[in-house]
């Protein structure tokens, strides 16, 4: 009689066959991460009674957040490694989907950066392309509001440099507001669908890089939120300082520097805590604007230093590239979205990340 599970041969867990799972076809234990062969049905020998097959997801130490039951948790775990090299996730059974999962995770920084390192050479050059497409397409709005609130304060204020100031930067503001809402979040966060793709295994194309499109509505509500933060947190203290030095008054001058230092340090905060994974739940969890970032916030409860640690990080690479005469963050982008991926997928993905390219996309 055949048998339903099969036994890992480094550490004898107890692995379950699924409809997916082919004789002779490469997986890995999730519980040791050995890679072998998954041995015919007909000639593999069940394991003793004694030993369950929830062995592999009631294993000791620490499990990865999920948001879905346990159930769930066995079946996506023992299915995870033979479809690799199909273009869809396989989990439709979550119905619990947008609840938060447990904070208890530690942050492997080493095991981010070394994934991220492992899967650039085959995803920076697509990477390159879409980002000098993205950023032409970014560059032609900017100049436009940018030059129209320029003509605007002009026509206004022509003899005051500080007023003219204040109103290119609030009409600016107000009008990058709109642009990024229906534009450049769903444009620029097509990079998590590909790199989530290709840490996990999964074909894709060029043109998945612009399918946050795909997602517009989610990407528009995390566009929005993001926006009105930066607005409510950044614009009161620099109009503030502006106003003190039109004013001459230093005292004031320095109140309104420390506003907006107040103002940036709950920024950073709420963008971490609400934004830092948004992107990738929306695409890997199909939420929405709201559930993504309820998630993100669950997802990072207890853990802000830690992925404050990692944005520094990640921050300094990004401003290598700006040094290196700006060609250096065509470089520097795509390994930085790599890392952030990494560790959502290590975190909470529906899939753990392949320690090394499963496909090439060169």
């Amino acid at each position: 009689m055949a048998s339903d599970t099969f036994s890992c041969p480094e550490c004898s867990a107890t692995l379950r066959y699924s409809p997916n799972l082919q004789s002779g076809a490469e997986v890995q234990c999730p519980k040791c991460r050995a890679q072998f062969p998954v041995p015919d049905p007909e000639t593999s020998q069940a394991p003793p009674r004694s030993r369950p097959t929830e062995d592999v997801t009631d294993a000791p130490g620490p499990r990865r957040p999920r948001f879905s039951e346990a159930n769930d948790e066995g079946v996506s775990r023992t299915r995870r490694p033979a479809d690799y090299d199909r273009g869809a996730d396989d989990y439709e059974d979550e119905d619990d989907v947008d609840r938060p999962p447990p904070g208890e995770y530690s942050i492997d920084i080493n095991r981010w950066f070394t994934l991220a390192g492992n899967h650039y050479s085959s995803f920076f050059g697509p990477a390159i392309g879409f980002i000098v497409v993205a950023y032409l397409v970014t560059l032609i709005p900017s100049m436009i509001i940018s030059g129209g609130g320029q003509l605007l304060a002009f026509q206004l204020v022509p003899n005051d440099p500080i007023q003219r100031l204040i109103i290119t930067q609030v009409f600016t503001q107000l009008l990058m507001l709109v642009v990024s809402v229906v534009l450049l979040f769903p444009l620029w966060n097509g990079m998590t669908a590909v790199c989530l793709a290709q840490l996990k295994g999964r074909p894709w194309t060029f043109g998945d890089f612009f399918s946050g499109f795909r997602h517009w509505g989610a990407f528009a509500g995390v566009g929005l939120t993001s926006q009105i933060l930066s607005l409510v947190f950044y614009i009161p203290g620099f109009v503030f300082m502006l106003v003190a030095l039109q004013n001459q008054n230093m005292q004031l001058v320095m109140v309104g520097g420390a506003f907006l230092v107040f103002g940036w340090a709950v920024l950073i905060f709420l963008s971490i805590r609400l934004l830092i994974f948004a992107p990738a739940l929306i695409f890997d969890r199909n939420l929405g604007a709201m559930g993504a970032m309820k998630a993100s916030w669950e997802l990072t409860r207890g853990h802000f230093w830690g992925l404050l640690g990692v944005c520094i990080l990640l921050f300094f690479i990004s401003l290598g590239g700006v040094f290196a005469c700006l060609i250096g963050v065509l470089f520097a982008v795509p390994y930085v979205m790599l890392v952030l991926n990494a560790g959502y997928l290590l975190i909470a993905g529906r899939r753990e990340p392949l320690d090394r390219p499963y496909i090439s996309n060169d």
